[in-house]
Order: C-alpha cells, then structure tokens, then sequence
C-alpha cells in the first residue's frame, strides 16, 4: 500500500513493474486534450474514427454492453455535439502490422477529423514481432499520423 500520494504505483507478481506516475498521465492528457479540444470547440460536425482490434470493436468483451466508441459517442451528445459522426472501423484479431496493410481504406476512405487507434494486445498475444520491433512500427505509424494531422 502506498502512503506517499507521490510515490509511482507497481504492479506486483510474477509481470514486469509498471510505473505510471503522474508524468505519464499528465502526458496523456495534455496531448489529448491538445488534440481534441479544437474538434470539441469547433462549430463544425466533426468525424472521429477509431481504430484497433476487437478491444475498439467492443466484439466479445462487452457482453452485449456498449464499447467505448458507443460511450464516447455518448458523452459527445452531453456536450451538444449531437452532429458529430463516430466511426468504428476496428477488426477483432488484428495486430498494427494488418491494420497498415489496410490503412487506406480503414481510415482515408472515411476523411475523419481525428482518429483514434488502440493497438498492442493482438501484437503482444501472439504477434511476430519482440516487444522492441512493435515499439519501432508503432513509433513510426504515430510519426505518420502527426503528420496528418489527424491524431
């Protein structure tokens, strides 16, 4: 148990320690937020894809509940955004090496405004890649996107 709020939290057992600390999370926020908040503000409907494997697809694990894509879908209308299009183009089984081999018609086709991706677990599970190569792809793939400007 930790007494220190500033101390990192640890996964313990027999996995890796997972240190996420505040820098992380604030890391991730600042970039979301510096990302979404112009599409939130904007006047304009707004298209947001989201991408990745049967986690984004919400294909098994929901039970019959709704994804996340559904629950964000939501909260956009909460916020009067009740013109804004959310797109789910997630495929259950794919790692980021097949999601680039479709890249183009699993993204371009639609011309979004912001895209999402969840990635990893398929690559993690039983993908052909080290821990080192998947780190490599996804760093070049998130190169890409920045340059489009779309996430």
């Amino acid at each position: 148990m930790m007494n220190d709020p500033s101390e990192k939290p640890t996964r313990s057992g027999n996995g890796p320690t997972v240190n996420k600390g505040p820098d992380c999370a604030q890391a991730l926020d600042m970039n979301a937020k510096r990302i979404a908040n112009p599409h939130i503000r904007s006047q304009r409907p707004v298209k947001w894809l989201f991408a990745g494997d049967s986690i984004t697809q919400g294909a098994v694990q929901t039970d019959g509940w709704r994804d996340y894509t559904q629950l964000f879908k939501e909260r956009l209308g909460e916020l009067g955004r009740n013109e804004d299009v959310v797109i789910n183009t997630a495929v259950g089984g794919w790692s980021l090496e097949q999601f680039a081999s479709r890249r183009d018609d699993r993204v371009f086709s639609y011309q979004p405004h912001v895209v999402l991706m969840m990635f990893g677990t398929n690559d993690a599970v039983g993908g052909n890649s080290t821990s080192s190569v998947f780190s490599s792809d996804m760093k070049g793939f998130l190169e890409f996107w920045a340059s489009t400007g779309l996430i």
